[in-house]
């Protein structure tokens, strides 16, 4: 061990990952956590984009953060839209990073992209995906995948999240570093 690493490993990376909760409905508590905790990386899921400068800060959640936060890369990867007060608003999955960052690529489950129905309480058939970039760090390529769980009702599996864990073991297992 050399000052609380592993000899030869990389450095420590703060990454935080947080489900904003549509948009951030918290969203000043939201980002004064983060401004205080100044990640490397941020995998967010719940994730909104797409509302005009007028709406409030958790409706274009992607951008503000990317921009108030001060991250010069990001990716954002809608899961499917939705209208709100009139605005057609994309929800989705984003990753912010101080390191520089590529996209590679976008994953649906099951049900593809799509517009979420007006008023709807069963969750458990949003489109939901798996977003993947590659990430920088210090000279080697880490590869992050950040998700939004499929919803059960019940507490059990079903067949539908099983599938989204087989389709995540399959994106993840050629890859050597991976988050």
């Amino acid at each position: 061990m050399e000052n609380g690493n592993l000899k030869g490993s990389l450095e420590p990376i703060k990454l935080i990952s947080l489900n904003l909760w549509m948009g951030g409905v918290l969203f000043d508590n939201i980002l004064d956590f983060l401004k205080s905790e100044k990640p490397d990386i941020l995998a967010l899921q719940e994730v909104y984009e797409g509302a005009p400068d007028d709406f409030e800060n958790r409706y274009r959640s992607f951008s503000v953060l990317k921009e108030e936060l001060g991250f010069p890369h990001g990716a954002f990867a809608p899961a499917f839209s939705e209208v709100i007060n009139g605005e057609k608003i994309e929800s989705g999955n984003a990753v912010l990073s101080r390191c520089k960052m590529r996209e590679k690529d976008t994953t649906f489950y099951d049900v593809p992209y799509g517009e979420k129905p007006p008023n709807l309480t069963d969750f458990s058939y949003i489109p939901r995906n798996l977003q993947h970039v590659a990430i920088e760090w210090r000279g080697r390529e880490l590869d992050l995948f950040n998700t939004q769980g499929i919803w059960g009702t019940d507490g059990d599996d079903n067949e539908r999240r099983l599938t989204m864990s087989r389709t995540i073991i399959e994106k993840v297992k050629p890859y050597e570093r991976v988050i």
